[in-house]
């Protein structure tokens, strides 16, 4: 079993070694950084604003209320993403 030291080690050789590559291959981090803040600050808003339109639709107490909106969340991201990494 490795230690909590070990899996910080791991962790971190993960991040150096995939994650950080993966995320700067990514066509928004191609962009000038002030370009590419405010398009991801824009996406979030956008789909806040979104959000909230649907969720005034919405019963809380209705039995599948939270697993819908976990739906719209996870399509608005998947929605935002795809537009700033792959703008048309």
């Amino acid at each position: 079993m490795n230690s909590a030291d070990d899996n910080e080690r791991i962790l971190r050789k993960f991040e150096r070694e995939v994650l950080d590559p993966f995320h700067l291959s990514l066509p928004l981090m191609q962009r000038p950084l002030g370009e590419a803040l405010y398009a991801v600050m824009a996406a979030y808003d956008s789909t806040l604003v979104s959000l909230r339109a649907i969720s005034a639709q919405m019963d809380e107490h209705a039995i599948g209320t939270r697993q819908a909106i976990r739906v719209i969340v996870q399509a608005a991201h998947v929605l935002t993403r795809e537009a700033v990494a792959f703008p048309p």
